[in-house]
């Protein structure tokens, strides 16, 4: 019997959320079925995990997910269009859609400002939606959302964020369960918070402190998790961003975050590569330096890195050359 259909809508954190509803939701006995996304997208079969082998389309991937048996099925919304997202929308028929946050990312397509990327969040909403949490704490784009939602006759619920990066998704998972007449336990939330604060430590390396914020692909998610580290364990940083061919709003926004980044104290150094990367490095000026992605400059910047004590915090893209070479200097054994 199916009980809910999830979409787990957004722009930063809707993988943790997926994991985490999924498994406490297996834990009450239920049959659930989960799917993320990203290159090697995953589904979730119980306790059971496999990659799916993706057709043309990775929308199409869907229509064979929603067909296994299950109570509950939780799909992250996959895409990054105003249209995909309503298609996406046709396919699962979610009545219950969780909205993340809203971070400025995508903007090519979902727009230039965070009120128009929530405006083409919401637009995804239909007839078959009957509750949408939000996690995103900004009022004029809590005010969107959930006007959309109550336009459309469904209930809007503002899930709780407990403080800490990424802790919306906690709160995501205890409005689902209230939903299911159900309660996460004190336990439950205190392994939950361990499970997103491990995910928030550095990793050492000799003398090196560091952490791989490569998939961290906006602004305000960078920022975020920068003051949060600086915080956390008293230290400056050292940046490696770096850019691609084929994400080139993502460089212009993070430009002008990395110029504005570069004033502050706590910031040491800001080392750019990849495409347009010489074009960044003249804008945000002299904190800022351009390297080419070979091994020799992956570890320089490692050894400046360690010399200056500093934290070094990859950003902006994953799927570039130097953040393969320096993520396979680091894991060197």
């Amino acid at each position: 019997m199916v009980i809910l259909r999830i979409s787990i809508s957004g722009i930063r954190g809707k993988t943790t959320t997926v994991k985490m509803l999924h498994g406490t939701l297996v834990r009450r006995g239920l049959r659930v079925v989960s799917k993320t996304t990203g290159d090697e997208a995953l589904l979730w079969v119980g306790e059971e995990v496999v990659r799916i082998r993706r057709p043309k389309s990775v929308l199409d991937e869907n229509f064979e997910v929603m067909k296994i048996p299950h109570d509950v099925a939780i799909i992250e919304n996959q895409a990054i269009t105003p249209y995909t997202m309503r298609v996406f929308h046709r396919i699962i028929k979610p009545e219950v859609i969780a909205i993340t946050n809203v971070r400025l990312d995508h903007t090519e397509f979902l727009g230039e400002s965070k009120i128009e990327i929530a405006k083409s969040i919401a637009s995804s909403f239909n007839e078959f939606t009957g509750f949408v949490i939000n996690g995103e704490e900004r009022s004029d784009i809590e005010e969107i959302i959930k006007g959309r939602a109550e336009r459309l006759g469904a209930h809007y619920i503002r899930a709780r964020n407990y403080g800490i990066p990424c802790s919306e998704s906690i709160g995501i998972v205890e409005e689902v369960l209230k939903l299911m007449r159900e309660t996460l336990s004190e336990e439950e939330r205190r392994e939950l918070m361990e499970e997103i604060e491990r995910g928030l430590s550095v990793r050492r390396k000799g003398e090196l402190l560091w952490y791989d914020g490569s998939k961290v692909n906006d602004p305000e998610s960078a920022e975020i998790l920068i003051n949060y580290f600086s915080r956390k364990y008293g230290r400056k940083f050292v940046i490696s961003a770096n850019f691609r061919r084929d994400r080139r709003d993502r460089t212009s926004l993070f430009a002008r975050f990395l110029r504005d980044l570069s004033e502050r104290d706590f910031i040491i150094k800001i080392f750019v590569s990849g495409f347009g990367a010489k074009s960044v490095a003249r804008y945000v000026g002299e904190k800022c330096i351009y390297v080419d992605e070979r091994s020799d400059s992956a570890q320089e910047i490692i050894r400046f890195s360690e010399r200056e004590g500093a934290i070094f915090m990859l950003l902006a893209n994953r799927k570039t050359k130097l953040v393969d070479i320096i993520l396979e200097k680091l894991s060197d054994k």
